[in-house]
């Protein structure tokens, strides 16, 4: 469902003249490709991530680490974004242009995590590079 508002504003806002900036289409990306982990679709999350994520880990091994690392959590209560930075090299990447987003979540059970997820502009679109919470 989120995915779907997510697309319906990519669409509808420059229709209705209001713009989007790079800001908000990082956060749309982000916001959606969490969603897919918030709703155990390691699959589709692995698929939607970009090439460099695909490279560094395989589908099954992402799978089990994003089950590993989440199931304990329980469903997610609420994330909010905290800080974001833009970046156009990191240790170990490839030159290109990133987004760092840090948000503050809760879930079922864990009152407080910090998820960091590192975005990088692939094509058309902000694909996930990196994800870690703690």
């Amino acid at each position: 469902m989120k995915r779907m508002l997510t697309a319906l504003l990519l669409v509808l806002l420059p229709a209705l003249g209001i713009a989007m900036t790079a800001d908000d289409e990082i956060q749309a990306d982000a916001m959606a490709w969490l969603s897919l982990v918030d709703q155990q679709k390691y699959d589709a999350s692995w698929d939607a991530a970009s090439s460099l994520f695909r490279s560094q880990i395989n589908e099954s091994d992402w799978t089990k680490a994003a089950s590993a690392a989440r199931q304990p959590l329980g469903p997610l209560v609420f994330r909010t974004l905290q800080q974001m930075a833009r970046a156009t090299s990191l240790p170990g990447a490839p030159e290109g242009d990133y987004a760092i987003l840090q948000f503050q979540a809760r879930f079922q059970n864990k009152a407080s995590a910090i998820e960091t997820l590192t975005l990088m502009h692939e094509g058309d679109a902000w694909k996930t590079a990196g994800y870690f919470i703690k």
